[in-house]
């Protein structure tokens, strides 16, 4: 009551200020009163000015986050000493002052069927070659008419240039674009601090007891560990069969009568944490992954060749069949009106009309076809069903971890399921959901009419150690499942890159990371009995922004490139 009182009488003090203040005006004259009023405009205004002008802060960097967090003092004078301590060192590789020509053996005129060379030149930013490689590019040939695209091979010669291969599949005039992704530093950070890392991957876990009349929920942290023991006060969830020595930690209860370990129900991503997280691993870093080193266009070098039309001396090998251990060509194919042209193997336009439907129709009778998972997974089990001419549409009994359809007129069922420990800000319940190991391992009808695809390469936040043991643990479940069934198909399927939209995916450089998961999964997966759909390119090549929900003729095209590897014994279908 006294600090409302005090309040009061001060409140009352100010308004008597105030007053008195507004009498002396009135008592002025009236030029006097329009001049005092024009000066307190003129001060406004210039405050305005003044503050636009000045600048703001935004979150870049741990200081930003912690005082979102309110984790700390923030002090803006500390944080425009550091920004300005942080700026990009002159030695590493800077696109502006980059080059890139045609190698001895190319020109400005190509032939249809010829492959393109170009070498890139790594310069600093006072125009100084570079002497070691580990940049990262990408290389890219568009045409408008006809539409068409392809994504060039980079090979990194360690001397700071770089080679480059285009297969020109086209005829007209292309442009040429080569952008730097990352420089080396921040690759060479991104795989020995950050990709190693642990507590990347933040959950908020769901304890749901089912004895409770109200069944009320309680939340807690859960997080990913490996190699320790002693955990305190926490719940430990063991997988050796799925993940291996990686662990699921999450806090215990506290009210231990309602709840237990046992009654943890569901988890989704915690993004605040995992942003905090990401700006703790790259404090000091925060160059690296600014605007200035992402994405950067070289200018200097040709950006258009013509392509003339087939020489005919040329001979065209005939690709093989798609199947398990191919090994990976020079260029993996071009896109030309909207359609994806392997040149890995012999795909087709399952969709392109009723007779190809027809044939697809008759490969995928009586089989049991199944998609594991995110969203990107989710959307190849739609365009998937479209392929073979059965519309999709949503039904109330559809979760979002979790679609299941079965055509009765060619006995075929359809099951697309997210995996447990899923990146998602959706609730994923375990016990709906399966991991890959355990679902592969349960596929026992004598009948092994199993089509199997497999996505788990978004899983950037894991780290190294526990992605790269669950990556072996699947393929050992795949051996396991090819020796019971071997007319069984399974496919993994690669990444595609993905612009950066948030500071999270920047600073944690998710292009770095799921180049270095598609070549680590084309490692594990090459000698295997499942086939690895690389789609990276596919994704590089195609014009449009590189997001994680890729457009709709990405899609059916890789749903095509899948179906081409599962229907492989194409002529007994159509026989």
């Amino acid at each position: 009551m006294e600090q409302v009182r005090e309040f009061s009488w001060k409140g009352l003090t100010v308004l008597a200020k105030m007053d008195e203040e507004t009498e002396f005006l009135t008592t002025l004259p009236r030029k006097s009163r329009f001049v005092v009023l024009l000066l307190l405009c003129f001060c406004f205004v210039t405050f305005v000015f003044l503050y636009a002008l000045s600048p703001r802060s935004t979150v870049h960097s741990i200081d930003d986050l912690k005082k979102a967090w309110h984790m700390g003092q923030y002090n803006i004078h500390r944080l425009n000493i550091e920004e300005k301590t942080l700026k990009s060192p002159s030695n590493i590789t800077h696109a502006q002052s980059s080059i890139y020509r045609f190698d001895h053996s190319s020109g400005l005129v190509v032939s249809k069927g010829d492959i393109l060379r170009l070498v890139i030149e790594a310069r600093d930013v006072a125009g100084k070659r570079t002497t070691t490689g580990g940049d990262m590019w990408y290389a890219t040939l568009n045409s408008l008419n006809p539409k068409a695209s392809t994504a060039g091979k980079v090979v990194d010669n360690g001397d700071g240039t770089y080679e480059v291969t285009f297969y020109v599949g086209w005829e007209g005039v292309a442009r040429i674009d080569i952008i730097l992704v990352h420089p080396k530093e921040a690759c060479t950070f991104v795989e020995q601090k950050v990709w190693p890392a642990e507590d990347r991957v933040v959950w908020l876990g769901t304890y749901k007891a089912k004895r409770e009349p109200r069944n009320k929920e309680y939340t807690q942290t859960c997080v990913l560990r490996r190699n320790e023991t002693d955990w305190g006060n926490m719940c430990e969830y063991w997988y050796p069969k799925q993940i291996g020595e990686t662990l699921l930690i999450c806090g215990k209860p506290t009210d231990k009568k309602r709840w237990t370990c046992n009654d943890l129900n569901a988890l989704k991503s915690l993004d605040a944490r995992i942003e905090l997280a990401a700006s703790e691993l790259i404090e000091g870093k925060e160059y690296l992954f600014d605007n200035e080193n992402i994405m950067q266009i070289v200018e200097d070098g040709p950006k258009h060749i013509k392509i003339e039309g087939m020489k005919r001396q040329q001979v065209v090998e005939a690709l093989p069949p798609c199947r398990p251990g191919l090994k990976a060509p020079s260029s993996e194919g071009y896109w030309l009106n909207d359609q994806w042209h392997s040149l890995r193997c012999q795909n087709f336009q399952w969709g392109a009309n009723a007779s190809k439907s027809q044939e697809a129709s008759w490969c995928l009778r009586g089989k049991e076809v199944y998609f594991l998972g995110d969203t990107t997974a989710r959307q190849w089990f739609e365009a998937f069903q479209e392929s073979i001419g059965l519309k999709f549409f949503l039904r109330n009994d559809d979760a979002h971890y979790r679609f299941f359809r079965h055509h009765p007129s060619l006995n075929l069922s359809v099951l697309y399921q997210a995996r447990p420990l899923l990146m998602t800000s959706f609730q994923v319940p375990f016990e709906e959901v399966q991991f890959e190991v355990d679902l592969l391992d349960s596929l026992k009808n004598t009948k092994c009419n199993y089509i199997v695809l497999l996505s788990p390469w978004s899983d950037t936040n894991w780290d190294r150690a526990s992605f790269t043991e669950r990556l072996n643990l699947m393929k050992d479940a795949i051996e396991r499942l090819t020796v019971r069934c071997p007319e069984a198909r399974v496919v993994v399927r690669g990444p595609h890159p993905v612009e950066h939209t948030t500071f999270k995916s920047s600073t944690y450089a998710e292009n770095i990371l799921l180049l270095k998961i598609r070549d680590l999964m084309a490692k594990i997966f090459r000698y295997s009995s499942a086939s690895f759909l690389d789609v990276w390119d596919m994704g590089l090549a195609y014009p449009s922004p590189n997001k994680r929900d890729m457009p709709n003729e990405v899609i059916q095209q890789g749903v095509n490139l899948f179906m081409s590897y599962v229907c492989q014994n194409r002529k007994k279908y159509t026989e």
